[in-house]
């Protein structure tokens, strides 16, 4: 969800999960391959980005 005024100049964005384990057995989404079981995950929450045409 975003403010009105910032949807209009949204340019594209998406999920970044690299640190995150990658669900019950690894395999849900791409990670960092040194991540190797949830125990060495950075965190269990992805950051969400949005690139902006300011």
């Amino acid at each position: 969800m975003m403010w009105p005024a910032l949807f209009q100049i949204a340019r594209g964005g998406g999920i970044y999960r690299a640190g995150v384990w990658g669900g019950k057995n690894g395999t849900l989404f791409p990670h960092l391959p040194e991540i190797t079981s949830p125990v060495q995950a950075a965190s269990d929450h992805a950051a969400i980005y949005v690139d902006l045409d300011l």
